[in-house]
């Protein structure tokens, strides 16, 4: 790894993020894209250089690699850091596959972050009382990402809502 992210300020390691994230880019887009003919009105014949496309898939991953370091602060050896990856794609595959078996289009998004409730998650939490929309004692949604207010209805649907009296709902069950 070479670098420990445990002790650098927060400017440094967002300086780094984007390094990488650059150096990630360059490469895929410079070196991997020149193993392989990719322009629509080039006259040579296709072709794909598997080995030296490997070889640059490499560095890819080299700065890949680099970013989870720096963006997750448990995983101290390669070990560690294949393990998070390894159970994290799969969590993630199983989100996809469950948006393809239900025609997924998109619309479940957090109004705040954006980002879709199916991947960070909803938390449940007991309403504050009428400053954020909800009688007393009900219970309100929240973003997993960013923990804004969410629409009970965009997070249970209107079907749903429908059987629930006053739009409360006391349980996710």
């Amino acid at each position: 790894m070479g670098v420990d992210f445990s002790f650098m300020p927060i400017e440094k390691r967002v300086q780094y993020v984007k390094d990488m994230v650059l150096a990630l880019s360059n490469e895929l887009q410079s070196e991997v894209l020149n193993e392989v003919t990719w322009k629509p009105w080039s006259a040579a014949q296709p072709h794909v250089n598997s080995q030296l496309m490997f070889r640059e898939l490499v560095d890819c991953w080299h700065f890949l690699m680099n970013l989870m370091w720096a963006t997750t602060a448990g995983p101290t050896s390669p070990e560690q850091l294949a393990q998070l990856l390894y159970e994290e794609y799969h969590a993630k595959h199983r989100v996809n596959v469950r948006r393809q078996e239900t025609d997924y289009d998109g619309s479940g998004k957090c109004h705040a972050c954006t980002r879709s409730l199916d991947d960070v998650g909803v938390d449940q939490r007991a309403s504050r009382g009428p400053d954020v929309g909800e009688p007393s004692g009900g219970m309100v949604f929240v973003c997993g990402a960013c923990g804004a207010h969410l629409n009970t209805e965009k997070v249970l649907g209107p079907e749903i809502i429908a059987t629930h009296d006053s739009h409360r709902v006391t349980s996710t069950d």
